[in-house]
């Protein structure tokens, strides 16, 4: 029995749920990314280590976790493979704090098809619509049919709950269409207000304070690759890359996060290069630097390392997403003469400490043979001090890890998610518990 299968088996034997959307073919097939599921709050805290528990007996843990006031995400992976399942179980429909509509309504009159309970198209439609709508978001066209159903078979119940949340100004749903997106929000915070001030102020600080945590604490993940030409990196970060993505949006970044121009531009701007070499294809084609030019250079890279992750990387990773850099800084202190620097690599290692760090830094390289039968750009003695210095990287924690590719890139990929997998599950435990 899948994972997928149990864990609805066990739901309809414990629980009032409903699916919001994409149930045709569950438990056994689904199609989207993610499965959301309506459930009680007080329900879903009851039962969440029991899900972990299914998860961990059929050899699956917990990838990632994301909490909010609006709905918990749980990603699960499976142990020595590559099998993703993720469930969101939404407790409200709610908006940036906004509350719209609790969960006893709509599961009361939840749909069962005989495999799994499903939400009525009525409520289908608003959850999806509502929360465009307030973000300012277009409907998505995909879901153009559920809509159409909605306006021909529930129209007036549809107008009812456009003045249960929006007030007497928003009669009908049309109204509603035609509003800005400032002036419904203003409408809906009003409406929830005068329903009960209390609760609702209170669920307006669980959800900045949800927020605030998510943003000191994201639960995205950040991963770099780091190795000689010729191990196979662009090829495995493509197939990690495609195997997270069928439930993470995941950025790629090459080397650093560029928000500061190449000093080679500034210079030339400046009138003090005559021309830009732009030839990419030869990493090592650079002059030697001299110690204060590659001092100059590597405290400029290490200045846009810190001004990119707080402006791209940290969003990315507060929106439970995946960003990964094909080198990063870690490349510098492996093959400082790549990006003209000519200092000492244990120096390089130390200023690591003022660049923010990856939650996975993989260090990804093979035997000489093997590069060298792959790609000739560097020579046997340059790969074997590269392969060293990545053993001297490999003991600053274990957030460092050498990965042989040796063989087949599916291999080396595999050892790559199962590593992620053992950390991130270790650190989500607490979760559960």
């Amino acid at each position: 029995m899948s994972l997928c299968t149990e864990l609805f088996t066990y739901l309809n034997e414990h629980c009032v749920y409903a699916v919001l959307r994409n149930y045709n073919g569950l438990p056994d097939h689904y199609t989207s990314r993610d499965i959301d599921i309506l459930i009680e709050k007080n329900t879903y805290r009851k039962i969440k280590s029991d899900i972990i528990g299914i998860a961990n007996r059929l050899g699956y843990n917990a990838l990632s976790v994301f909490h909010s006031n609006r709905f918990d995400s749980l990603i699960f992976e499976e142990n020595n493979g590559t099998d993703i399942l993720q469930l969101d179980y939404f407790f409200n429909y709610s908006v940036k704090g906004i509350h719209l509509v609790t969960p006893g309504i709509i599961l009361s009159k939840r749909i069962f098809n005989g495999s799994v309970y499903y939400v009525s198209p009525l409520f289908e439609f608003m959850e999806k619509y509502l929360c465009n709508r307030l973000l300012g978001a277009s409907y998505p066209q995909k879901y153009a049919d559920i809509k159409q159903c909605v306006l021909q078979e529930y129209g007036q119940d549809l107008d009812n709950w456009m003045i249960d949340l929006f007030g007497s100004n928003f009669a009908t749903f049309n109204m509603v269409e035609n509003s800005t997106v400032p002036g419904l929000r203003k409408a809906a915070m009003r409406r929830s207000l005068s329903k009960g001030f209390i609760s609702e102020i209170q669920f307006k600080i669980e959800y900045f304070y949800a927020t605030l945590c998510n943003y000191l604490f994201p639960q995205g993940i950040s991963i770099s690759f780091t190795g000689p030409d010729g191990s196979g990196k662009t090829t495995v970060l493509e197939l990690l890359k495609k195997e997270y993505s069928k439930v993470f949006a995941v950025d790629v970044y090459h080397f650093r996060p560029n928000i500061l121009p190449r000093l080679a531009f500034l210079f030339h701007k400046a009138g003090l290069k005559k021309e830009v070499d732009e030839n990419y294809s030869v990493p090592h084609r650079g002059k030697k630097s001299s110690k204060i030019s590659s001092i100059i250079r590597l405290f400029y890279y290490i200045f846009d390392y810190i001004i990119g992750y707080w402006k791209i990387v940290r969003p990315i990773l507060f929106r439970q997403s995946v960003v990964i850099f094909d080198r990063y800084y870690t490349d510098i202190i492996v093959d400082s003469h790549r990006s003209n620097i000519f200092l000492p690599y244990k120096l390089i290692a130390w200023c690591r400490r003022l660049v923010p760090r990856m939650n996975y830094n993989i260090l990804l390289t093979a035997d000489t043979d093997v590069i060298l039968s792959r790609k000739q750009e560097l020579t046997g003695n340059e790969i074997e001090g590269i392969n060293k210095i990545l053993q001297y990287i490999s003991g600053f924690g274990d957030s460092y890890k050498i990965v042989l590719n040796n063989e087949e890139p599916e291999k080396a990929v595999k050892e790559i998610m199962n590593y992620i997998l053992t950390k991130q599950s270790q650190k989500n435990i607490s979760y559960f518990q």
